[in-house]
């Protein structure tokens, strides 16, 4: 069996939703589990209409409201659900409407209520494709993850309580898969042994797919995104930025880390332990082989591995194992002449540089430090 993980940008519009379908019907005979985001943009909604009715703002939280619930039916109305699908949404956004107005009265936003109001993108984007892809003829079963994960209670930052949410888990999900069934879970979330609703911290859908593929003893996890694996530079600023083809588990987490918005640390941690395989897929293109995260023994080609950064704070980060030859950490710091470096740095083993530098420098020296190493990516 396999997990398959769908990130926000994979239900943009109705290709998208399409696209994800044809995805899991290529996948049927390999007895998945569906692991969904929140659609795009509507966490962050979420969080930003949370803090308006703290500060009272009801003028901006109305509109965010509005915001969410139209994004909501619209895309329900797009995709045909019918009138059930109608009447879950409505019942979940009454949901959160009072939770919203509970918070606009007492003008307070604890953490426990704040996690009460994000899972709400999480629950509503899984309990529509799994109607969606009911209607096209998979059998998929929606499946509340807090009824799978139970979490301590540091919210916003929950940690698992591994042992019984993996019993939980299994007794939960492997006899559907038994049934022929494709379970749909929301990702990010969970619930405390009181029965709070937790979350695992922003981007933790890639955790929650990793945390059940340890568990299930999944052959692979699927990462679904909207670009083609792990890059060697972000592809937004640099044009002929490459997919690294294969990355070991410590490779992988310290991109993350550094800034390679691809997958949440803890998951490639969490899969490093349990030594369970994950695959960053493109949605536009299923055939494209991706970034594969692996145990299996890399032979190394390329003497650098990619380039990571935290633009707001001005943090280049240059990961690989040819960084212990000077020349080398002498041509990256050549390549970002006329630029005021702030700081260097390297790790122990010198398989990692950081650069600090001004802000608005960050994108410029990005292209330019690619440019240099490019041949030795």
């Amino acid at each position: 069996m396999i997990v398959m993980k769908f990130g926000g940008s994979s239900f943009q519009d109705f290709e998208a939703w399409q696209r994800v379908v044809s995805i899991v019907k290529l996948r049927e005979s390999r007895k998945p589990v569906v692991v969904v985001s929140a659609i795009a943009g509507v966490t962050n909604t979420l969080d930003a209409a949370a803090s308006d009715a703290a500060q009272g703002q009801k003028t901006q939280l109305q509109q965010k409201f509005e915001r969410i619930a139209e994004t909501h039916f619209e895309a329900c109305e797009i995709l045909g659900l019918g009138k059930e699908m109608r009447r879950q949404i409505g019942d979940r956004i009454r949901d959160l409407r009072l939770c919203l107005d509970s918070v606009l009265t007492l003008g307070e936003l604890t953490l426990r209520i704040r996690d009460q109001v994000l899972a709400c993108g999480e629950l509503l984007s899984s309990a529509m494709l799994a109607a969606f892809l009911r209607q096209n003829g998979l059998n998929a079963r929606f499946v509340d993850a807090r009824e799978l994960i139970v979490t301590n209670e540091a919210f916003s930052e929950a940690v698992p309580r591994f042992g019984s949410s993996k019993a939980l888990s299994r007794a939960a999900l492997l006899p559907l898969q038994e049934q022929n069934a494709i379970p749909v879970v929301p990702g990010f979330i969970g619930a405390t042994e009181k029965g709070f609703t937790s979350t695992l911290g922003r981007g933790g859908s890639d955790y929650s797919a990793s945390l059940l593929g340890g568990w299930l003893r999944a052959e692979e996890v699927e990462i679904w995104k909207d670009v083609p694996g792990f890059m060697t530079a972000d592809p937004l600023v640099v044009a002929d930025a490459q997919t690294i083809p294969y990355l070991s588990y410590g490779d992988a987490e310290q991109l993350c880390r550094f800034g390679a918005r691809i997958l949440h640390p803890l998951a490639v941690r969490y899969a490093a332990r349990k030594r369970l395989s994950i695959r960053v897929l493109y949605t536009r293109d299923p055939n494209n082989p991706g970034t594969a995260i692996t145990c299996k023994k890399i032979d190394r080609v390329a003497h650098l591995i990619g380039i990571a950064a935290q633009k707001a704070t001005g943090r280049i980060t240059v990961i690989g194992p040819g960084l212990r030859k000077p020349m080398l950490a002498a041509r990256i710091l050549n390549s970002c002449d006329g630029m005021e470096i702030l700081r260097v740095s390297q790790n122990s083993l010198r398989s990692r540089m950081i650069l600090v530098m001004l802000k608005e420098d960050t994108e410029r020296a990005i292209r330019q430090i690619h440019n240099g190493v490019k041949n030795l990516l």
